[in-house]
């Protein structure tokens, strides 16, 4: 009810929605042989039908939340009031499917106003259901029509996408036999649009309030509590995985016996090799493989000591260490390596979203230690308040070229800054190298000429004077 309550945002939006949906259960019941709900789904998408040629862009008819919540109320008893015992594809996920498109951007909406809740907030909403009910212009039709489309463009589509869903819906339904692959099919299909296309919003404000919250010094000391639990609780599922895979039946007793030994030694290695210490959102990556090398060592420890007291069981204890192994070092590097990951998405999303999410397009000029420097210290104004999309590099080392630096590429040479910026549509210049006065100039004046902004961006070492002297 309120999915379809929340997708009334636009003329004709919900109506057509209704007959998508009342035709994708319609039809999955006609195949389940009952004629009277299939008569109801009929009469729904007939009344929708009707009302949709006065609600269609330009309407002269408008809905109404008791009309958008009657069309979901509905759809969803005739999907779970029906008279037979159906399967649970049946009876749960044609229904979910048919009204894919008002479940998504509910679901959407639910996150995206939950994460901007707790960046509203600091983290301390006293009453975070006030910032999910609180609405906003991030809806799907939203986002669409900021893309450029019509509201018949986007109408049409969302009623495209949705036909799409109700077709996998019912062919799951029908084809009973392959409705698990075809459910993962469609699944790994529509996670892949969704992040690639629609999801732009909430990823970002999920990954600001990431930031936001790892840089804070007190969580920074709680990661030292986190860390060790963590690490056993992914040892212990790593291990247990390991050996259902290598073994397949009961492991419980296996696992009661090499649990000591396979996730006591890397954890004291862990411990000696001063994990626990470390700020991980702060590390390097010769942190990251001295972690990981700690891990390996304390498993490969375990995997001689059991060769050496159960030589007949050699090859299955190695495939058990060498599974044991790989999903242990993802599990326990890629926890300290979560914000890491987080700040290089952003950085990724930046890129890819600029248009829809309304960055500013930042040039950076310069390609050496210093802009690495810059991007480490930026990628923590991933936020509402500071969105930037970096665009590209400029530097005038010919080998550079063309080639990706720190994740950007170099698009060419100070002498090309006028025509990158023209094709970038650059509206910052930030410029992080060391530069001559006369170059800086130059840059500044192909700036005026555009409209852009230019920032620089340096770190110096300097000598102070002795104490009682003036410093500047």
């Amino acid at each position: 009810m309120n999915a379809f309550n929340l997708i009334d945002g636009m003329d004709g939006l919900a109506a057509g929605l209704g007959i998508v949906a009342a035709a994708g259960v319609g039809v999955s019941l006609l195949f389940r042989h009952q004629p009277g709900d299939v008569l109801m789904c009929l009469a729904l998408a007939g009344a929708c039908l009707g009302f949709l040629r006065h609600n269609f862009h330009p309407a002269t008819v408008f809905m109404g939340d008791t009309g958008s919540m009657f069309i979901g109320c509905t759809i969803a008893s005739l999907a779970l009031g029906t008279s037979s015992k159906g399967t649970t594809m049946a009876s749960i996920g044609v229904p979910i499917l048919a009204v894919g498109v008002p479940m998504l951007d509910a679901g959407l909406a639910v996150w995206r106003r939950s994460v901007r809740s707790l960046l509203q907030n600091d983290g301390k909403a006293s009453e975070p259901l006030l910032g999910i009910a609180k609405g906003d212009a991030d809806h799907l039709h939203h986002r669409l029509i900021r893309l450029g489309l019509s509201q018949r463009q986007v109408a049409l589509a969302l009623y495209v996408f949705g036909l799409i869903l109700s077709a996998v819906g019912v062919l799951s339904a029908v084809y009973r036999e392959y409705a698990v692959g075809t459910m993962l099919v469609a699944f790994l299909v529509g996670t892949y649009v969704v992040v690639r296309h629609l999801a732009w919003i909430e990823l970002w404000d999920s990954g600001s309030a990431v930031l936001k919250g790892f840089n804070r010094p007190n969580l920074k000391c709680r990661a030292v509590f986190v860390y060790p639990v963590v690490d056993v609780v992914a040892m212990a599922i790593a291990l247990a995985i390991a050996l259902g895979l290598a073994e397949p039946g009961p492991v419980k007793h296996a696992w009661t016996r090499a649990a000591p030994y396979a996730i006591g030694l890397p954890f004291l290695l862990l411990v000696l090799s001063r994990s626990y210490s470390r700020v991980w959102s702060m590390a390097r990556v010769s942190e990251y493989a001295f972690t990981g090398g700690a891990v390996m060592v304390g498993i490969l420890l375990w995997l001689g000591g059991g060769m050496v007291v159960n030589d007949h069981t050699l090859r299955r204890q190695v495939v058990v260490a060498l599974l044991y192994l790989g999903m242990a070092l993802t599990l326990v590097v890629g926890s300290r390596a979560f914000v890491r990951i987080v700040q290089d998405l952003m950085s990724w999303m930046s890129k890819r979203g600029a248009g829809t999410l309304g960055f500013r397009r930042m040039l950076l000029v310069g390609a050496g230690v210093e802009v690495l420097l810059f991007l480490k210290e930026a990628s923590f104004l991933y936020d509402r308040a500071a969105r930037i999309s970096i665009v590209g590099l400029v530097d005038n080392d010919p080998t550079l070229r063309g080639r990706w630096v720190h994740g950007y590429r170099v698009l060419g040479g100070l002498e090309q800054l006028a025509s990158i910026m023209e094709s970038t549509s650059a509206d910052e210049i930030v410029i992080t190298g060391r530069i001559d006065a006369g170059r800086v100039d130059q840059i500044r004046l192909i700036a005026k000429g555009r409209g852009a902004v230019v920032r620089q961006w340096m770190i110096s070492l300097q000598t102070l004077p002795p104490p009682g002297e003036p410093f500047n």
